[in-house]
C-alpha cells in the first residue's frame, strides 16, 4: 500500500491520487493481457472475439453494456460500462446492472449484454433496461442455452456462483414480451442464444 506523503496544496494531491489510479488500471491491464491474450486458446479467443463482434454492432449511439468487465462495448465516448466488480478498468459505474438509478428514462440508443444469466431478478433488470431506453432503442444479448446442457449437468452450471438462471430460445422470448420488448429475434450458436429485441415505439 502506498504511504500518503504530505502536500503543499489540494493541486498535488489530486496528482497523487490519479496517478495511484493509472498505476492501478495499468497493472489490471497487464493482467488482462497475461490472462485472455497469452492463456486464451485458439477456439476460446474465436469464440470470444465472435461474440465481441455481435454484440458490437448494435452498439451504436448511446448505451450501456452490462456486466463490461475489463473490455467495454461500444465507442468509448458513448459507452457507459456497467459491472460490480470494482477491479474491472472498463466499468464507469459500479453496479450489478439491475438498478439503474443513474440513468434518466428513454435515453438509451441501446443496451448490451452476456450477463443476464447472473441476474437472480431478470424480470427486474429487463424491466429496468426497458426504461432506459429509448423508444425504437434496442437491446441485444448473449446467454448459454440450457438446452446445451445434459440433464445431469444443469444442476451444476447452476451452481456457479456467477449465473443465478439459464434459457432457451422459448423462456428468454417469454422474459422479453414480458418486460414490454417487441420483435424478439435470435439464433442458436455454439451451445448459446444471440437475442435482440426492441422497446416498441409509441404510437
Amino acid at each position: 500500500m502506498n504511504k500518503r506523503p504530505k502536500f503543499d496544496n489540494f493541486q498535488d494531491y489530486m496528482k497523487w491520487r490519479l496517478d495511484l489510479r493509472v498505476e492501478s488500471v495499468r497493472a489490471r491491464a497487464d493482467k488482462c493481457i497475461r490472462r485472455f491474450v497469452d492463456k486464451l486458446s485458439d477456439e476460446e479467443a474465436e469464440k470470444t472475439e465472435s461474440d465481441r463482434l455481435w454484440l458490437d454492432q448494435f452498439a451504436v449511439g448511446s448505451g450501456l453494456d452490462i456486466a463490461c468487465g475489463d473490455f467495454l462495448i461500444g465507442a468509448e465516448e458513448q459507452a457507459v460500462g456497467v459491472d460490480g466488480d470494482r477491479r474491472y478498468i472498463g466499468a464507469d459505474i459500479h453496479s450489478e446492472g439491475d438498478e439503474l438509478a443513474f440513468q434518466s428514462p428513454e435515453t438509451l440508443d441501446y443496451v448490451v449484454t452476456n450477463y443476464l444469466e447472473g441476474m437472480p431478478y431478470p424480470l427486474n433488470a429487463l424491466n429496468e433496461w426497458w426504461r432506459v431506453l429509448r423508444p425504437g432503442g434496442k437491446l441485444a444479448i448473449i446467454c448459454r442455452d440450457a438446452n446445451s446442457y445434459p440433464p445431469k449437468y444443469l444442476k451444476g452450471a447452476l451452481s456457479n456462483g456467477s449465473r443465478q438462471n439459464t434459457y432457451t430460445s422459448v423462456t428468454l422470448g417469454h422474459y422479453l414480451y414480458r418486460a414490454g420488448f417487441t420483435d424478439y429475434k435470435y439464433e442458436e450458436v455454439g451451445g448459446g442464444i444471440r437475442a435482440t429485441a426492441v422497446k416498441k415505439v409509441r404510437s
